[in-house]
């Protein structure tokens, strides 16, 4: 993401929201472009069309919420009808084969049904009361797989996030330095306060 394109996205936001007014534009698109560098420009401005299309708050999205929904877009997880037609054929080996039918399941899957004793407990149940289950599952594989992308999206590449967090403190430096003017007693680092 560079800086243009960061012009760009916030040109975007600033025509579709009237209240979106940074004190300093400036400083904002280094912030942005700092925040968004390792995405992309299309998949930034996919993000934003989908919450413009969406949102009915008013308010124009932060940039980690713009890197969430670059991450959701980009791993949608399993579907409904997947995870019950996977479930459904765990369920029907479940008395002899709970614990394979338990490891063929993705990882995220596995941790919504807990452990393959549950697998075995679906042996025993009717059609109706699985459908039920199934259910339960899919709402927990869904809130699981919001948090891992929420895991994700704070964590981000180590590396990258330190990086920022860097620059960041060299631009906040910088911004406190243009608004406040030189500080009287400011000493640079090595220098002998006690020669004078």
């Amino acid at each position: 993401m560079t800086i243009k394109d960061t012009q760009k996205l916030l040109t975007i936001i600033y025509s579709g929201y009237p209240n979106f007014h940074p004190e300093d534009p400036y400083m904002t698109v280094k912030v942005w472009q700092k925040i968004l560098e390792p995405d992309n420009y299309e998949d930034l401005e996919a993000a934003l069309m989908i919450y413009m299309r969406s949102d009915t708050s008013g308010f124009a999205p932060s940039p980690g919420k713009l890197h969430s929904m670059i991450s959701s877009m980009q791993d949608p997880g399993l579907s409904e009808g997947e995870i019950t037609s996977m479930l459904t054929f765990a369920s029907r080996n479940a008395n002899y084969g709970s614990e394979e039918e338990y490891n063929k399941l993705p990882k995220l899957l596995r941790r919504a049904i807990g452990s393959p004793a549950v697998i075995r407990t679906w042996g025993t149940m009717e059609a109706e009361q699985l459908k039920y289950v199934f259910g339960n599952v899919v709402k927990t594989y869904n809130k699981l797989m919001e948090e891992d992308r929420q895991i994700k999206a704070a964590v981000g590449t180590s590396l990258e996030r330190l990086e920022n967090v860097n620059r960041l403190d060299e631009l906040t430096d910088a911004l406190a330095r243009k608004l406040r003017g030189p500080i009287p007693f400011e000493v640079e680092e090595g220098e002998d306060v006690y020669d004078s």
